[in-house]
């Protein structure tokens, strides 16, 4: 990857999504986050299985709110108002 790569450009809303990234970029893409006063976590999938799996991995990973409620919107909500950090 060269810093091109790298830059974070928000700006494009089409390019929204999720990305497998190799694991060797990742340390640089954190740092450009970084710089973008963006919060970096890192949710390890590996042999996740199912929406429940993966709720609590990322109930585990986020400090999520003692009454998360384990569903897409519960966790669509505090992505979108993170006043719980």
């Amino acid at each position: 990857m060269n810093t091109h790569d790298a830059e974070l450009n928000l700006s494009r809303p089409a390019h929204n999504g999720v990305y497998f990234v190799d694991e060797d970029d990742l340390d640089s893409m954190a740092a450009a986050a970084v710089r973008e006063e963006l919060s970096v976590i890192r949710v390890d999938l590996a042999h996740c299985h199912g929406k429940a799996d993966l709720l609590r991995r990322m109930a585990t990973a986020l400090p999520l709110p003692a009454d998360f409620g384990h569903n897409w919107d519960a966790l669509a909500d505090c992505l979108r108002d993170p006043v719980w950090q």
